[in-house]
């Protein structure tokens, strides 16, 4: 049905376009049906598309500006806790400004004094640690403490009373160093030279202020260093001087390495911590008079330790590992010697090849619970009856799994033997024994074991070099004894269930290598070594 109206042109302009389109669509013209093209109608709105674009884009810019905003909040509190912490560190450095220069140390330090090593504060909730190491400084200007003069004595620029252009060059001990300076000597020579030993070695203190907070940025804590000299040309009294050396197995230096030297016993008490420089070295002066009761310490990260012990009922230190003294105007050197830690792990199994020399009766496996002692050849001193106390000396038992490891090793060469009453024998070892460990290795040695018989004899055949010798045939010949065996890859052979205790012919034959004889005795368990010459 088609709709033919009449509209003038102002009426039809007040018809919704909408309906326009509708009803002018299918006007008749000249009795044909118009076909026109309907127009879109247009949208006021958005598409999904368009909403999901735009929010993406307002959301991005949104967390962009979050983050900026949490970055500038986040460098402004820690703008605010780097000021408080340079306030802190300049309050704590005018406190020891006004302070005397002989109060001028910290507790349990070197130089003595009030002012703690260690203090924590708390500033808008912020808990801030502010460390102060204040310690004497021997200026080179005068020679330093560990220099050495001619025989040990100190150069002093004598001018006799009244006698000012007479200068003499003199060399005095140690301990008349102070009656010449009283009655107006000058350490050195006459010419400003000078080449002996500083025995008035605290020249000046340096303080080290440090203040650090907890930061979720790379930590940059606030530091200030200041000096502080004495109203004298030298820094007061004469006091006792360590000069301390820390070296590794090769003799060169160890750099870092963490310094402890405490005494309870002086007044005020010393608990000093420092670190060796690049050299190794530590030279600590300012020490109070004091016999055999400071005690000293070195470590370091994954290396060994070493350090001076008490003098016990039932344990005496030697001599390298005694507590020191110090004397007043004297050096006293000391050199300790560290390393990287070693480690070495055993496993016990079962060496026999039937049930009739298994060592528990069981086949092949680890073995648990296997009592056994691995001790070094470095001492530290003897007990109360005059045996040595070695620096490692263990005695335990395997795992369930028949593993033991020993960490924190130190270089050394090791002896592993069976506790006595165990009934297994050492078959052979995957390691010559004794086994030597070099400064941080790793080692792992398995050890076989076999029924236990009173008397028996262990072969070990070796090169010049130490190396295991394989395919050496060994006889040994005795007393209702002649038998031969053949070493394996560890070189290692076991004469087990001897006739007797006795003296016996051992042969050792190895293709390249000259041939080996010689007597050994043999009483129970019995172990020798057999060194070859290559021909």
């Amino acid at each position: 049905m088609t709709w033919l109206m009449l509209f003038d042109k102002r009426q039809s302009e007040r018809i919704n376009p909408v309906w326009r389109q509708f009803l002018f669509s299918d006007a008749r013209d000249n009795g044909v049906v118009s076909k026109r093209p309907k127009r879109k109608v247009a949208s006021s709105g958005f598409t999904i598309i368009e909403v999901l674009v735009a929010t993406f884009v307002i959301g991005t810019a949104i967390v962009g500006l979050f983050g900026l905003f949490a970055l500038g909040l986040r460098l402004a509190g820690e703008s605010e806790n780097r000021l408080i912490a340079i306030a802190l560190a300049n309050e704590k450095m005018e406190l020891i400004r006004n302070l005397p220069y002989v109060d001028v140390g910290t507790a349990g330090g070197i130089p003595a004094g009030t002012i703690v090593q260690e203090e924590s504060m708390v500033r808008n909730n912020v808990n801030y640690l502010v460390k102060t190491d204040i310690r004497y400084v021997d200026d080179p200007y005068d020679g330093v403490a560990s220099g050495g003069g001619t025989g040990g004595c100190v150069a002093v620029a004598h001018t006799p009373p009244g006698q000012s252009t007479n200068c003499n060059d003199l060399c005095v001990n140690s301990s008349a160093v102070n009656a010449h300076l009283m009655h107006g000597d000058v350490m050195g020579n006459c010419d400003g030279t000078y080449s002996g030993p500083d025995v008035l070695n605290t020249d000046y203190k340096q303080v080290r202020v440090e203040v650090s907070w907890p930061s979720p940025n790379e930590p940059r804590p606030i530091l200030l260093i200041t000096k502080v000299a004495p109203n004298g040309v030298e820094g007061g009294e004469l006091f006792g001087t360590l000069d301390f050396l820390v070296i590794n197995s090769q003799g060169l230096g160890v750099t870092a390495a963490n310094v402890s030297l405490i005494n309870s016993e002086v007044d005020p008490a010393v608990n000093y911590a420092t670190q060796t420089n690049s050299e190794g070295r530590v030279v600590v002066p300012g020490l109070p008079e004091g016999a055999q009761n400071y005690k000293l310490m070195v470590s370091k990260s994954d290396h060994t330790t070493e350090q001076t012990f008490d003098v016990l009922s039932d344990f005496i230190p030697d001599p390298d590992h005694t507590h020191l003294s110090m004397l007043i105007g004297e050096v006293t050197q000391k050199t300790f010697v560290i390393d990287l830690a070693s480690s070495l792990q055993i496993t016990f199994e079962e060496g026999g090849d039937s049930v009739e020399n298994y060592c528990e009766g069981a086949p092949p496996q680890p073995l648990a619970a296997i009592d056994y002692s691995l001790r070094g050849t470095k001492t530290i001193g003897m007990d109360d009856v005059g045996d040595p106390v070695y620096v490692y000396d263990y005695a335990g038992a395997s795992d369930a799994n028949g593993q033991s490891n020993h960490e924190n090793l130190v270089w050394d060469t090791y002896e592993l033997d069976l506790v006595d009453g165990v009934v297994c024998d050492i078959k052979e070892t995957s390691l010559i024994r004794p086994v030597t460990i070099n400064p941080g290795e790793d080692l792992a040695m398995t050890v076989k074991l076999v029924k236990h018989t009173e008397v028996s004899l262990h072969v070990t055949v070796v090169d010049t070099a130490g190396l295991a010798v394989d395919n050496a045939t060994v006889r040994l010949i005795g007393d209702g004894a002649d038998e031969t065996l053949g070493t394996g890859p560890w070189g290692q052979i076991l004469f087990a269930d001897l006739p007797a205790n006795d003296q016996f012919v051992l042969i050792v034959q190895a293709p390249g290598y000259a041939e080996w004889q010689d007597n050994v005795d043999v009483e129970g368990t019995s172990l020798v070594q057999v060194v070859m010459s290559s021909l």
